[in-house]
């Protein structure tokens, strides 16, 4: 594979989490418009505290780039120290070059996390002029109904798993997602349980095809199912 295209790779995965991600599992993973401002207030700071560490690994390159280039100005050419010194000048211009792809990484989690923060403000009304205490008020005091909806969310989950259903984890991390996406999920498993207990081959957990396919799947299964009721 060309060098030219594993870079581009690398800086289309750049990103540590993606903006699904951060959207609903990260900033949106609270059940209250208080609780999601602070989430993505927090995330927001711990994103900024490490993209400023990346620019600081960044500029301790480049100053030791340019140490080893005056180094190898003056090494003779041809002996294993001047070979040697040619390594580590490559070496330290490929980190420079995979920091800089974790610095843009980290700015575009930086942007959704930045863009889920005013979406949060725009549903407690917060503005400019909202003061810190202001605001601290109103985190406070909707704390009780957050923990009220996770204690009750949270033995649902429990309740449900008990009885047969999915764990825990699955139960809730679904509450987390758009309707539209929990609908897909719920045509997904209807195809993955219909090709599971035929054991049929799913083409498309094996490169082939897309979760279309699946649902599909799912969906010939139900009618199936319901003709034969109907039979």
């Amino acid at each position: 594979m060309k060098d030219k295209t594993m870079i581009k790779y690398f800086k289309a995965c750049s990103q540590p989490q993606s903006n699904y991600a951060v959207e609903h599992f990260v900033d949106g993973s609270q059940f209250t418009p208080e609780r999601r401002f602070r989430q993505s207030v927090i995330e927001l700071e711990v994103a900024s505290d490490t993209y400023l560490e990346i620019e600081y690994n960044l500029a301790k390159e480049k100053i030791k780039i340019k140490k080893l280039k005056g180094k190898l100005f003056n090494a003779n050419k041809g002996t294993d120290s001047y070979d040697l010194l040619s390594l580590k000048v490559d070496r330290h211009i490929y980190k420079q070059e995979q920091t800089v792809r974790k610095l843009a990484g980290k700015r575009k989690e930086m942007d959704q996390h930045i863009q889920n923060l005013k979406q949060a403000e725009d549903e407690l009304g917060f503005t400019e002029e909202t003061t810190e205490e202001e605001i601290y008020k109103i985190l406070q005091n909707a704390e009780s109904e957050y923990y009220l909806i996770k204690l009750a969310s949270d033995t649902a989950a429990h309740i449900i798993s008990q009885r047969g259903g999915p764990s825990v984890g699955v139960s809730l991390a679904l509450q987390q997602m758009p309707k539209c996406d929990i609908d897909m999920f719920q045509r997904t498993l209807q195809g993955m349980l219909s090709a599971i207990s035929t054991n049929s081959y799913v083409p498309s957990l094996h490169g082939g095809g897309g979760i279309e396919d699946i649902m599909l799947n799912g969906d010939n299964a139900v009618a199936d199912n319901t003709l034969k009721r109907e039979e």
